[in-house]
Formats: structure tokens, C-alpha cells, sequence
């Protein structure tokens, strides 16, 4: 110990008694991409050896939720080469881990100077053959492992189910951070090993890594080791980097569940700044400030003065993409929880007010100061934070700049950052109180998985007690109980297919104006009554009706219910909020057409339906229409939606059947429209089709092109559409589809590439998409082509077939994971004419969707000689592409598939 700190103590430079602190280091790079950072310390004879990989949990594929934690228990796996891992560095007197977060990944291995070589060997060989040496022996064995762990760290730990659903309450559906790393048992069953496969292919590459050696080691000879067992190795396409949108809390959320716990825990979240941006260091330090030990603010007040509380903790959880600041209170057992959170609302406050004392902060950052100079002790901690330093600052040694941070906070600097977080109107209160016999049955988080892998039969999806009421309103219910959450859609019959041509974006114009106001109050009056409430409101126009979308927690459920019900019955369709909403539609419509995307979108449903057809102009109609709509036609339009006749009312969550009825019959006390809705008009299919065609919206100097193929799949309707999603899955409907894995992976021609059925009532139709590079658009759509006629002969496998079932399946239970989920989930069957209840037989059908059904139902889709072809991109840099393929000759056409005049 005293040799290691007198060589540490020399980098330990005192200026106003705060330390400042550096490593010795060098770092490089290879010509391959790989950084390297060499630490050496010679006080004790031990190694160590640390590899970043920047790829974590927030870089999950869709469906894929634990892949990333999945995949580093993977790398221990071993290799042809090396097939037993642990036991050659163990014979060495080595050993080794690895950890995972949202962020990064990383392995680290340590033993005597003399295992060097062996270490550094065993990365290369692993970086090198892993993905080719992978099996389906490896992956089950280890996603048993995970699940395992899952249920060993989460499920059996006490708060643990809780603490899995702070991500999921604290970011939506679809932000890297919403599920934690550890992921899902039905994700992680459906892993294949293609998927560890492709994620290696994609993440596990010398240019998406950095490796530090610290410890006792000689800097020429680990370097000439590096050159000698890393250089060469060759560097893979450049992978994306995972960005999404600062997220907050609108207003505050409050869920309560029971555990097999002792103590209750009232747990209090905030969002805060990302890792080390401006107010991170703070909130750190506003963390220790209310908790950091016996005589901090919250200790003082609910464990010693008050007594309501056994201990109290608080800390930060910093990420690249976002933060959270958290304070966990285990309460006394006979607590007043609401007490409870009095006391500590009373202590932020006056944090926020005055902020802490000079006492306090200097306290705050002498532990840090400390915490800091303790982990230079160990080798291990040094490479890891050189490493963290330089994934985070692009330099490795940034000891000094990290802490500078804290030296350098003040008082007022922290106040400010606490009224910033902890005073924004948005917050999650999660409490979880001690399980009743009566209650534990019921936690919907609980969610305790079987043994084993379950198989598609095995899953029983949640339907709704359907029921019509006597006005004509149909009533679909679902029982939720657990958590204190519900959540409504009300689908009015009336969408854009009964606008006239000329009105087109009536119906979503009017769906903006049931939100300016209503009951009395305005559109900002709405929105705080709503806020008051911490309920969301939403209101959309589809194909066919309205849909008001309502969440809030039960107990504000009838408050929340009625401002709906204003919404319905009468809304203020003002003349100013008309002109205003009218104008933001017309500005949006006009916006759209600088996105190459939706360009595409729009001349590929005008070209397959005809322009003027309800499905081929846009749902928000176009600027002319909107021009000439009157503030009267929305009137209007609202009394034909407004009516029960049509009408359905879906209540789901903590709601009994008696309870769901009584709001069905409080809409049904009033409604503004009455009778039998006009009938919908009749929607024509679109014009058969008899050849391929290829048309061009010319982007000039478009960096990509967009591509987008429709091809009609009517085949796929009906008995077949199972068979269609499976179809879907294999070939672009996932990230190691078909055409992602062509036209991405194997030839890095584009971001992803992707497929989806269409479905209308009427129709249903295949679409294929990306967005290539403009200089590769011909090769890539040579890709496309190849990957339409493999798919046409009818080469689906049974593995291929059987990964595909599994991957529907996953998709299919992530879809119920939620409530809102749930209603999505059923409206968009009943959108295309499909009870619930098919979900169900969709389950128990699933395994018998097989190779040759798909095969079959491929070769009746995969047409090319009835396709569309839709190209937004460069057309001088494209149309000579297009003439190295065996394509008819592309028409230049606008947004609404019209030749352009003059073009070629």
C-alpha cells in the first residue's frame, strides 16, 4: 500500500489544498482505429487490462432489450482457437469481468505483469472469431444465464421489479433509456444467434474501441504487443451513434405497487442534466447535500428529528443521453407516507431557496476529493477512468477536469441547479409497500417469468368484456388492477374518408380544434386543467374515425374524464384559435415538402391510389383545402363525429366492470350529434396494375435517395395475414432482416433498410424501403431487386422460418407490455376490420406458420411486375444509375406523382 502511494503521491500537485491530479499516460491510435492508452505504474506487480466498446443498452435494435448485457456475457464464450476462456487466464494467474451500462460496454482482466501477452492475446482472438464461432449452444446457455440474473437481481430482490420500472416511467416507449440494461425475458428469448452475429459485425470492431494497459508493464513492449496482435486487424463500417431528444416530465407521475418488502420506500425522480454537462457536477452535489451520510438535510429531518424514515438515500444516475436525480426514503412502518413527502418537499424547498451552506458544500466536495485520489490506488480504477475519461472528453486524462467541476460549484450554483431539477413540474413518485395476501397476485410489474423459454402457446394475451349500450355506443373493457393507472380511447366514427375531395384535412383540422378549448375554458386553460390532473390528452384523425386518447392515474380519473367529456360536448372551436390552427396546419403541409421521406410517402399513395383518393392525398389534407375550409365546416364535421351510433368507449387499467359502465354512461347522458352516422363512402381499391413503375422527384444535390417499393399483396389479407407478419419479420421487418442485413451490413450502403405491410380494409399492399447513399443508388437498388426475386423463388428455411416465428412472437408480447400499448394495439385491428380476440388465435396459429406457407405466400407478393418504384433523390447523380439496371425508364414527377413539365 505505501509503495503505491508514494508513487501516486508525486502527481498529487496541492494548490488551496484542492489536489490536482493526473496519470502518466500515453495514448494512440492505431491505423485501424483502435485507441490505446498506455498507464504504466510499477509500484506493484499486477496488470491490468481494460477494453471500452462504445455500445450499450441505448443501442439495442427494437425488440432486442438486454442484447447489449447479453452480448458481453457472450464474449466469454471462448473460440475455436481459445475454447475455454477463463481457464487459460486463470492457469495464469489472471482473472476477468466485464460490466454493461446504457452507455458502454467493458472488459477488464488483471493478473501478473508476466500474463501481458496472454491478455492481450485472448482480446484479439476474441474480437477477431467470436461471431464466426458462435452457436446456438453458446446463446441459450447464456440467455439462461441472463434470465437467471434477471430474476436472482430484480425479481427476488426486494424494490427490485420497482427499480426496473423507473426507465420505463421516466422515458417513453421507443428512447434508448426506457428499458434497463439487464432488458426483458421475452426479448432476450428471442435472441438468435444471427443476432449475435450481426451485433458483433457491428459493434465489435477496432474503430469502436479503446484499450488501456495500466499497471506493471514495460510501454515499449506492451506497445510493440499491441502493434504485433492489434493493428492489422481491419476496421468496420463506422457505427451510428444513438441520439434522441432531451426528455422531461410534463407534470408529475405517481404509481404505487406492493413487494415482498418489510419497509415501505416512497422513491422521488427527477430528469437532470447529462453526463458532464453543465449542472451535473452539481446535482451530484445537491445529492450529497440532502443525503450523503448522518448529518445531511433529509438524515437530520425524517430519521432523527422526525422519525419517519429508517434511512434515506440520494444520488445521480448520469448518462450521455440524460440524467436522473433520485432519493429513495425506506419509511418507518407505521409512517405517514404523505408526511413523508411533506417533509421532504418542505427540505427541497428550502434548498432551492437558499441553497446549502458553505459548511455543507465544502463537506459535499471534500468527499468527492477524496473518492477521487482513493481510486488512483488501484490500477483497475485508473484504467478504467482513463478509458471513461476519453470516451466522454475525446482525452484520456481528464482527473483534473472532472474534479474541477466540483471545485469550482458554488452555492448559489447548486441552488440554481436544484430549483432546474427538482422545482420542474415534473417528477415521479413511485412507492412500494409491503405486499398483502390479497394484493401480490395482482402487482402488474411483478412479472415473474417461467423456468424456461415459453412457447408461443404460452402466452395469453389480455382481451377486453365487449359490451354495447343501448345509444348504439360500443363499450370494450380490460381489468387491470395493480398499478393505479388508466387509460381511455374514445373512436368516433367519422374520419378522412368522409371529407369531400375538396375539404381534404378537414377531419384532422378538426381533431386540432377539440384541443383549443372547451367547457368554458381555452386552449391554455385546457392544457393546465389537464396538467392539474397529470393526464394526457390526445386527439387524432384516422382513415375511418376520431380517436381521443386519455392517461391518468385513477384516482384523478373522473376529473380527467369530464374535461374529455367537455372535449366531446363542447368544444370552443373559437374563430382566432380556428385561423391560427388552420394556418399552423397549412405552414406543417408546406414544411413536409423539404423532407425527402415524406416526398416519397406522398407521391408513392398518390401514384397507388390516384391523387384525389382519400388514401392517396395527405391526412392533413393540403394547403389549398385548407385555405378554402370554413370555421363552420368544422362545426360541422364535429356533429357528424360527435354521436354513439359507431361510437367505441375502450377502458383499461385499474378499473372494475361497474366503473367502466358508469363512464359509458356519462357519455351517454349528452351527445351532440344524434342518430345514425352518415355511411362511410365507398372506397374504390386502387387501379390493377400490370407493370413495374419507376418515378423520380429530383432533389438536386440530395446527399441520399430515398427509396421506397409498393407492390400490391392482397394475398396477404385475410387467413394469411400471420403468415404475412412472420413474412415481414425475415425479410425487412427487423434489424437482421433480409434487406437490412443486404443493404446495411453486408454492403454499408445505408442507415437500415426495411419492409411492412399496408393495410386498408379495401387493400393491402407490401412496401420496401431505405434511404442509400446517392453515389450507390444504382448498386442498391440492384440489392433490392436480388433480395425481391430470392424472395419470390421461395428460399425461406426452417431456421429462417422458425427465427422469424420467434421474432413475431416478441413482437407481439412487446406490444401488450403497457396499457397504451394495449389500446394501440386493438384500435389499429379494428382500423382493418379485426376483433381482439384474433390476437389470441394469432398466438396459437403462430407455430404453425412454416416454411413452406411462407414460401407460398412469398411467390404471390414478391412481384415485381406489378411493383412501384418511388425515388426522391439527385437526378442527374441517379437517373445514369438506373440506366446499369434492367428498369423501365423513370418518369420525373412531383409530390403528387404529376409528370413534371418539360422533364424527360
Amino acid at each position: 500500500m505505501f509503495a503505491a502511494l508514494s508513487v501516486l503521491l508525486p502527481l498529487l500537485v496541492h494548490a488551496q489544498d484542492a489536489p490536482r491530479l493526473s496519470v502518466p499516460h500515453e495514448h494512440f491510435a492505431l491505423p485501424n482505429g483502435l485507441h490505446v492508452i498506455l498507464a504504466p505504474d510499477r509500484s506493484l506487480p499486477r496488470v491490468a487490462v481494460n477494453l471500452w466498446f462504445r455500445v450499450g443498452s441505448k443501442d439495442e435494435a427494437p425488440g432486442r432489450s438486454g442484447f447489449a448485457h447479453l452480448f458481453e456475457h457472450l464474449m466469454f464464450m471462448g473460440t475455436e482457437r481459445v475454447p475455454d476462456f477463463d481457464v487459460l487466464m486463470e492457469a495464469g494467474g489472471g482473472a476477468n469481468n466485464a460490466s454493461t451500462s446504457s452507455d458502454r460496454t467493458n472488459y477488464y482482466s488483471w493478473g501478473p505483469p508476466e500474463l501481458l501477452e496472454t491478455l492481450l492475446w485472448l482480446e484479439a482472438d476474441r474480437l477477431e472469431n467470436l461471431g464466426r464461432c458462435m452457436t446456438q449452444a453458446k446463446l441459450d446457455l447464456q440467455r439462461d444465464v441472463v434470465r437467471n440474473e434477471r430474476r436472482q437481481t430484480s425479481e427476488n430482490t426486494p424494490y427490485g421489479v420497482a427499480d426496473l420500472a423507473v426507465s420505463e416511467l421516466l422515458y417513453p416507449p421507443g428512447h434508448p433509456y426506457h428499458i434497463e440494461t439487464i432488458g426483458r425475458h421475452a426479448d432476450l428469448a428471442a435472441a438468435t444467434v444471427a443476432d449475435v452475429q450481426d451485433f458483433f459485425a457491428r459493434w465489435y470492431v477496432p474503430n469502436n474501441a479503446s484499450l488501456c494497459i495500466a499497471g506493471d508493464f514495460d510501454p515499449a513492449a506492451a506497445r510493440a504487443l499491441v502493434q504485433a496482435y492489434l493493428a492489422d486487424m481491419p476496421p468496420g463500417p463506422e457505427p451510428a451513434v444513438t441520439r434522441a431528444d432531451p426528455v422531461r416530465l410534463d407534470g408529475p407521475r405517481a404509481i404505487v405497487l406492493r413487494d415482498e418488502v418489510e419497509l415501505p420506500r416512497v422513491s422521488f425522480v427527477w430528469h437532470s442534466p447529462a453526463a458532464f454537462a453543465p449542472g451535473d457536477a452539481e446535482a451530484d452535489l445537491l445529492a450529497e447535500v440532502l443525503a450523503g451520510g448522518r448529518g445531511s438535510r433529509l438524515h437530520e429531518r425524517l430519521v432523527v428529528r422526525d422519525g419517519s424514515a429508517v434511512d434515506v438515500e440520494a444520488w445521480q444516475a448520469s448518462g450521455v443521453l440524460g440524467s436522473s436525480l433520485r432519493i429513495d426514503v425506506h419509511a418507518a412502518p407505521e409512517a405517514d407516507l404523505d408526511a413523508v413527502a411533506l417533509a421532504l418537499d418542505e427540505e427541497l424547498a428550502a434548498l432551492r431557496r437558499d441553497g446549502p451552506s458553505e459548511a455543507e458544500l465544502r463537506r459535499a466536495v471534500a468527499g468527492l476529493e477524496t473518492a477521487f485520489v482513493d481510486a488512483l490506488q488501484s490500477a483497475d480504477s485508473r484504467a478504467d477512468d482513463l478509458n471513461r475519461y476519453l470516451f466522454h472528453f475525446g482525452t484520456p486524462d481528464g482527473f483534473q477536469r472532472d474534479l474541477e467541476r466540483y471545485l469550482r460549484a458554488t452555492p448559489a450554483g447548486v441552488a440554481g441547479w436544484a430549483r432546474t431539477i427538482t422545482g420542474a413540474p415534473g417528477r415521479l413518485v413511485m412507492t412500494v409497500l409491503p405486499a398483502d395476501g390479497a394484493d401480490e397476485a395482482a402487482s402488474g410489474l411483478r412479472a415473474r417469468g417461467p423456468a424456461g423459454t415459453p412457447a408461443p402457446a404460452g402466452f395469453a394475451p389480455p382481451l377486453p368484456q365487449v359490451s354495447r349500450r343501448a345509444s348504439g355506443l360500443a363499450l370494450w373493457h380490460l381489468d387491470r388492477p395493480g398499478l393505479p393507472l388508466v387509460e381511455l380511447a374514445l373512436a368516433l366514427p367519422a374520419g378522412r374518408v368522409h371529407e369531400d375531395a375538396r375539404q381534404a384535412g378537414l377531419a384532422a383540422l378538426t381533431a386540432d380544434m377539440l384541443l383549443e378549448g372547451a367547457g368554458g375554458r381555452d386552449g391554455a386553460q385546457l392544457a393546465a386543467a389537464l396538467e392539474d390532473l397529470g393526464a394526457s390528452l390526445d386527439v387524432r384523425a384516422d382513415d375511418r374515425e376520431t380517436v381521443l386518447r386519455l392517461a391518468v392515474l385513477r384516482a384523478r380519473l373522473d376529473a380527467a374524464f369530464g374535461l374529455l367529456l367537455d372535449v366531446v360536448r363542447a368544444p370552443r372551436l373559437d374563430a382566432t384559435d380556428f385561423e391560427r390552427a388552420r394556418r399552423l396546419a397549412a405552414d406543417g403541409l408546406r414544411q413536409d415538402l423539404s423532407d425527402p421521406a415524406t416526398l416519397a410517402r406522398q407521391a408513392t399513395l398518390a401514384a397507388w391510389w390516384g391523387s384525389e383518393h382519400p388514401y392517396g392525398r395527405p391526412l392533413a389534407g393540403r394547403p389549398e383545402t385548407l385555405e378554402a375550409l370554413e370555421l363552420d365546416d368544422c362545426r360541422a364535421f364535429h356533429r357528424r363525429l360527435a354521436r354513439p351510433q359507431g361510437a367505441l368507449l375502450v377502458v383499461a387499467g385499474d378499473v372494475r366492470a361497474d366503473e367502466a359502465a358508469a363512464l359509458a354512461a356519462r357519455l351517454d347522458a349528452d351527445w351532440p350529434g344524434a342518430g345514425t352516422p352518415h355511411a362511410a363512402p365507398v372506397v374504390p381499391p386502387p387501379p390493377a396494375a400490370d407493370a413495374l413503375r419507376v418515378l423520380l422527384l429530383d432533389r438536386p444535390g440530395a446527399p441520399q435517395t430515398v427509396v421506397r417499393f409498393m407492390l400490391p399483396a392482397d394475398a396477404a389479407a385475410g387467413e394469411a395475414r400471420l403468415s404475412a407478419d412472420v413474412l415481414n419479420v425475415l425479410f425487412g421487418g427487423s434489424f437482421t432482416s433480409r434487406l437490412n442485413r443486404n443493404i446495411r451490413e453486408l454492403h454499408g450502403y445505408a442507415y437500415g433498410a426495411g419492409s411492412g405491410f399496408a393495410r386498408w380494409p379495401e387493400h393491402v399492399a407490401l412496401l420496401a424501403s431505405s434511404s442509400v447513399r446517392t453515389d450507390v443508388t444504382g448498386p442498391a437498388l440492384g440489392e433490392f431487386l436480388k433480395e425481391f426475386v430470392r424472395l419470390a423463388r421461395g428460399d425461406v428455411g426452417d431456421a429462417e422460418a422458425a427465427s422469424a416465428r420467434t421474432s413475431a412472437l416478441s413482437d407481439l408480447v412487446e406490444r401488450h407490455q403497457d396499457l397504451g400499448s394495449i389500446l394501440g394495439a386493438w384500435l389499429e385491428r379494428r382500423e382493418r376490420g379485426e376483433a381482439p380476440a384474433e390476437i389470441a388465435r394469432d398466438v396459437q396459429r403462430l407455430p404453425d406458420v412454416g416454411a413452406d406457407g411462407l414460401n407460398a405466400l412469398a411467390r404471390e407478393v414478391a412481384r415485381l411486375d406489378r411493383a412501384l418504384l418511388v425515388l426522391v433523390g439527385d437526378a442527374q447523380a441517379v437517373l445514369p444509375q438506373l440506366q446499369q439496371l434492367e428498369l423501365p425508364a423513370a418518369v420525373l414527377v412531383d409530390e403528387r406523382a404529376r409528370p413534371v413539365e418539360g422533364a424527360r
